[in-house]
């Protein structure tokens, strides 16, 4: 029931666009997967991306899946994205070149993340990125957040309680209540549910036991 006076609101808002940021690491708060494609530059390895790299675009934390589509046609081609350092590494000659890369690698450096293709693309083909769409974490006083039903809760009360810690104060239960429900209201409804599959032939009447791995 208090105004907060400019200099509250400036340490406020940095305290938002902060829990963002925290809140954008967790992959069950991130709510779209967003297609993009980008024109890569012939012969080069890495490519950066983020804001001012040859990728101009939010640094993502991590490519969900990405594809190749060579110049001149329109099919995509799937690349294996590899998931440790040590894959890549695995990767003896890194300079072989080739007009359809078939792996990438993504090196999440800070500001500008590093996208390693194998082979190099010899070619200024299209590279198509699967990425988690993640909430803006450079907003203003005057930005309008356009988000799914229920977000707009969640920040609000969970914002709430980060005020009240800086100010040294206890939030009242059903803030906590509210902050909580609502954060986990949004990971429920974003859960992905994987898909067991087999690399038994179909229909070859043989049985697997899960527990055993035979």
């Amino acid at each position: 029931g208090v105004s907060a006076t400019s200099n509250e609101r400036t340490d406020f808002l940095a305290m938002f666009n902060e829990l963002v940021e925290s809140l954008n690491n967790d992959g069950l708060v991130l709510f779209e997967e967003s297609r993009e494609t980008y024109t890569l530059t012939a012969s080069t390895n890495p490519h950066t991306i983020g804001s001012g790299g040859n990728i101009s675009t939010t640094r993502p934390l991590s490519i969900t899946a990405a594809s190749i589509i060579q110049v001149g046609f329109t099919k995509e081609n799937s690349l294996e994205v590899l998931r440790t350092a040590e894959e890549w590494q695995g990767i003896s000659d890194k300079t072989l070149t080739s007009t359809l890369p078939k792996k990438l690698w993504y090196e999440a450096e800070n500001p500008l993340g590093k996208i390693w293709l194998y082979p190099i693309d010899s070619e200024a083909g299209t590279l198509v990125l699967y990425l988690d769409k993640m909430l803006d974490s450079a907003m203003t006083l005057e930005t309008s957040i356009a988000a799914p039903q229920g977000y707009l809760r969640m920040l609000r009360f969970n914002l709430a309680i980060e005020i009240a810690a800086e100010l040294g104060v206890s939030p009242p239960p059903w803030v906590e209540r509210i902050a909580r429900e609502s954060l986990a209201t949004i990971k429920k409804t974003n859960l992905k549910v994987p898909i067991l599959s087999s690399d038994y032939p179909s229909g070859s009447g043989t049985r697997a036991n899960i527990l055993t791995g035979e």
